[in-house]
C-alpha cells in the first residue's frame, strides 16, 4: 500500500469529477483513497496553508466520498468464459480484462447479464 501511495498513479484531487473518483475508489479501496486524499491535501496546505472555506469543503468531501464507498463486485468470473467454450489459457484473463474495462468505464452499472452480452460479444469479434 506504500507503494500506492507514493508511486503518483492515482493523486486525487477535487478537480477529479466523480466518475474518476470512483476509479481511484475501485482501484485502490476506500482506505487507500481516503489515505491518498489526505496526503494530497496536506501536499497543498504545505504549499499554500490558507484556502478558501470552499476548497476545505472539497476536500472532506472526497474524505466522505471515501467513507461511504461500497466497492462494486465484478459480476463475472473466469469461469463465465469457459462455459462459453474458451479454454484455459491468457485469452481468459484477456477477455475479462476488456469486459471489466466496459463495466467500469459505464461507472460500474451493467449487470451480470449485460457483462455476459459484452464478453459474448468479445468472443465473437475474436
Amino acid at each position: 500500500r506504500l507503494k500506492q501511495m507514493t508511486c503518483g498513479t492515482c493523486a486525487p484531487t477535487p478537480e477529479m469529477d466523480a466518475h474518476d473518483q470512483k476509479l481511484a475508489l475501485y482501484d485502490v479501496g476506500a482506505d487507500g483513497f481516503r489515505d491518498l486524499v489526505l496526503l494530497q491535501w496536506a501536499h497543498e496546505m504545505s504549499l499554500e496553508p490558507r484556502h478558501r472555506h470552499q476548497r476545505t469543503e472539497q476536500w472532506l468531501e472526497m474524505v466522505e466520498t471515501a467513507d461511504n464507498w461500497v466497492q462494486p463486485e465484478f459480476p463475472i468470473r473466469g469461469q463465465d468464459v469457459l462455459d462459453l467454450g474458451l479454454d484455459h489459457g491468457p485469452r481468459v484473463g484477456e477477455l475479462l480484462n476488456i469486459v471489466e474495462g466496459w463495466w467500469r468505464d459505464g461507472d460500474f452499472k451493467g449487470d451480470r447479464d449485460q457483462c455476459l452480452e459484452k464478453l459474448k460479444a468479445e468472443l465473437g469479434e475474436a
